[in-house]
C-alpha cells in the first residue's frame, strides 16, 4: 500500500466516482488491468472494491458475530470485500461505528 497516496476524507468525499477509484487504487497499487476491472465495479456497478481498512478490521474482529447476530444469518466465510458491498452488513456496521464500536 502506498502511504504517499492517502487523501483525506474531505478531499475523497469531494471526489468524482472515478477520481475516487482511481485515489482507492493508487493506493492499493492496483496494476492497469485491475484500475479498468475496479472503475467498473465502482463507478458503474456501485461496488466498492477497496472497503475502508477500518471496516475490513471490524469485520474480521467483531464484524462477523455482531451481523449474524443482528440478522440471523451466517456471515462466516464472507470476504470483507463482499460484506462491505452488503446492506444488510452496512447498515450493523453503521449502528456499530455511532456506538463507538467500530
Amino acid at each position: 500500500m502506498d502511504e504517499s497516496a492517502i487523501v483525506s476524507m474531505e478531499v475523497f468525499n469531494a471526489m468524482s466516482r472515478e477520481d475516487q477509484i482511481t485515489a482507492l487504487c493508487d493506493y492499493h497499487e492496483c496494476n492497469k488491468k485491475k484500475r479498468v476491472l475496479h472503475r467498473e465495479q465502482y463507478v458503474v456497478k456501485r461496488w466498492n472494491p477497496h472497503p475502508p481498512t477500518r471496516f475490513v478490521d471490524w469485520w474480521l474482529s467483531a464484524g462477523v458475530k455482531q451481523t449474524e447476530d443482528e440478522t440471523d444469518r451466517l456471515w462466516r466465510g464472507v470476504t470483507p470485500v463482499v460484506a462491505f458491498n452488503s446492506e444488510a452488513v452496512r447498515e450493523v456496521y453503521s449502528q456499530a461505528k455511532s456506538l463507538g464500536i467500530a
